[in-house]
């Protein structure tokens, strides 16, 4: 009986280590971690495409077309989450100063011409939506001002483009002449 026993004993030991077995055999795993990175990008090209002078012959005497004439297109390149901001910024306050290898140091009525800007969307990839007609249309450039593409942001623009037209009313007190001003654009993320 103790060898009866003792097989019994052998059994419950081998039954306890199948079963310990069981349970420590809980499935194992490993990870691999794999990550990459994209650079930020971030890039404006102005290109002057003035049409104001094949538009516009006479300054005093004939306004711009109801929409504006093109004087720029601007190409932006943003890969920024949050979309970016372009800002414009007038060398004159926007107005076009009568130029004759300097500015006047006191201007007269005759001496300038205001304007304003319309942006319009062209061609690229965008990935982002145009900013409304309120923010695009009618820009003074008394202070520099930033247009926002942060609407509805899905991926990055590539070549955005941007179609800057400028606006001007014939103004008869006008000097003869050359008017000029210098428009800087800057791009940043928001």
């Amino acid at each position: 009986m103790v060898i009866k026993n003792m097989k019994l004993a052998h059994l419950g030991m081998l039954g306890f280590a199948i079963l310990f077995s069981i349970f420590l055999t809980i499935p194992t795993y490993s990870v691999a971690l794999t990550d990459g990175g994209v650079g930020s990008i971030i890039n404006i090209i102005v290109e002057s495409d003035n049409n104001l002078v094949s538009q516009v012959p006479d300054l005093r005497t004939y306004s711009t077309p109801i929409d504006g004439s093109v004087i720029a297109r601007v190409y932006v390149d943003n890969n920024d989450i949050h979309g970016f901001g372009v800002t414009l910024e007038s060398e004159r306050f926007g107005q076009l100063d009568w130029y004759d290898g300097g500015y006047p140091s006191v201007l007269n009525d005759g001496h300038f011409i205001p304007y304003s800007i319309n942006l319009e969307k062209g061609v690229g990839s965008w990935g982002v939506d145009f900013p409304d007609t309120t923010e695009v249309e009618g820009i003074d450039l008394d202070t520099q001002h930033e247009v926002f593409f942060d609407d509805n942001v899905i991926q990055a623009t590539e070549a955005g483009e941007i179609i800057v037209k400028m606006r001007t009313s014939a103004k008869l007190s006008l000097f003869h002449g050359m008017y000029r001003d210098v428009i800087t654009y800057t791009i940043r993320d928001l």
